[in-house]
């Protein structure tokens, strides 16, 4: 039991770790290795992710927050809608037939991979958007200035 308990420790600071550094999130690795390699059906592997996901989330928003790299606005906004897809999420994952989660996983999966790998345009900013100006959402990058 001890060195199961270890070993799930050991795979989500891994998968933590890669998916911060990616910036892909934990969820698109941890899923699949506690599929495969703990071989926990895949609606406790996305249980799991989901509340492992909020904690990474949690952790890291601290040092943004902290550093001025944040719009709280936003993050509010994000944050509620986050929520509500993630109880919605939930729900639909103990009705749907397993068959298509993991076709929708699978396909998310591709997704990720092919942004992933797509060439990056000029690191020019985006202009904001008029519903982000009309909300005030519109926010700033700070620089070493």
């Amino acid at each position: 039991m001890l060195e199961i308990l270890a070993g799930l420790l050991a795979l989500s600071f891994g998968a933590g770790f890669v998916g911060a550094i990616s910036g892909l999130g934990g969820g698109v690795f941890i899923v699949p290795a506690l599929i495969i390699i703990a071989h926990m059906p895949i609606r406790v592997a996305v249980g799991a992710s989901l509340i492992s996901v909020v904690a990474t989330s949690a952790g890291a928003s601290v040092a943004f927050v902290r550093d001025g790299w944040t719009n709280l606005k936003v993050a509010m906004v994000l944050e509620c809608a986050t929520v509500t897809g993630a109880v919605t999420g939930a729900y639909l994952a103990g009705i749907v037939p397993v068959v298509v989660l993991e076709l929708l996983f699978a396909t998310m999966m591709l997704q990720s991979a092919y942004f992933s790998l797509k060439k990056k345009g000029d690191d020019i900013l985006p202009k904001g958007d008029l519903l982000a100006e009309r909300l005030d959402l519109a926010g700033e990058i700070p620089d070493q200035g």
